[in-house]
Order: C-alpha cells, then sequence, then structure tokens
C-alpha cells in the first residue's frame, strides 16, 4: 500500500493486541497500515463495542488511537514506545455500524534515543467526514532491556 507521499507504507500487528491483534477473538482484529510516521485504519463497529445505546464506547476509540499512535511511531524510529499520556476529545457520537476512518502522525518524526518523548496526534472521522475524536499523546521511546524490564521478562 502506497500512503499520501508516494511513501511504501508498512503493516505490522501483534497477535493477541487488543485492537490489532489477529488472533485475538474477543479484539477489534484492525488492519493498521503504517509507514512514514503515519497509522491508518478503519473498522464498522459493531453491538459488542456499545457504551450507550447505539454508540461506540469511548474506551474502544481511545484504544484504537492507542494502538495506532506506536504504530506510527514505530514506523519512523524501529524502536519500542509505551504511552506517556494521551488526550482524547470526544466530538461526536460514534455510531455503531458506522464506517469509522482513523488517522494518526507522529508531530516530531525525527525523535530518537531512549528515554524521549515523541509528539503523536490522530482524528478519528465517520464515514460522511464528520470529526468525532481527536486525540494528543506522548510516548516514551524504550530500549529493549526497558521493554523486558516492562513486560516482566
Amino acid at each position: 500500500m502506497v500512503g499520501r507521499e508516494g511513501k511504501s507504507l508498512e503493516v505490522r500487528s501483534f497477535d493477541h493486541c487488543f485492537v490489532c491483534g489477529s488472533r485475538n477473538e474477543a479484539g477489534l482484529q484492525l488492519n493498521i497500515v503504517s509507514g512514514g510516521g503515519e497509522a491508518r485504519a478503519e473498522f464498522q463497529p459493531d453491538a459488542r463495542w456499545e457504551g450507550y445505546p447505539g454508540v461506540v464506547h469511548g474506551g474502544v476509540l481511545s484504544a484504537v488511537f492507542d494502538d495506532l499512535m506506536f504504530h506510527a511511531i514505530y514506523s519512523v524510529i524501529k524502536q519500542l514506545a509505551v504511552t506517556a499520556s494521551i488526550e482524547v476529545r470526544f466530538r461526536l457520537p460514534a455510531r455503531i455500524g458506522a464506517r469509522l476512518y482513523c488517522h494518526v502522525r507522529v508531530a516530531e518524526p525525527g525523535a530518537r534515543g531512549h528515554g524521549r518523548l515523541v509528539d503523536v496526534e490522530g482524528e478519528i472521522r465517520d464515514q460522511e467526514e464528520r470529526l468525532i475524536a481527536t486525540a494528543k499523546s506522548k510516548y516514551i521511546i524504550m530500549s529493549q532491556a526497558q521493554m523486558d524490564d516492562f513486560m516482566g521478562r
């Protein structure tokens, strides 16, 4: 797949991840496409992801942002990163059954070095291109040793 700037996009998946895990039957199983500091996905939520009647739970949308943001960072720096903070603003309700389009981008694409904070921002729009939610986050770049410690290995 090729992005807007003509750059090739990388597809990554973690088998049991709630958002992108292809083997997580309880998860969203999103196909996330990333490259050049961006990540995209689209999905059509069903009643399993409902909060209020007919509305997608905000925590599901937040999880989608969080996962795509990691993929966008990884596409640039090829290092592991964890969420330090995330702020999601819900603009309109995401309706069950509506197709949702998610796009995020690294705001600081040249970030390198362990312990460094990376800023990422994104949006979710519906099939009518209405802005459903926006997000801003900070991620901490981690070394493999820090990640092993983080995951209890």
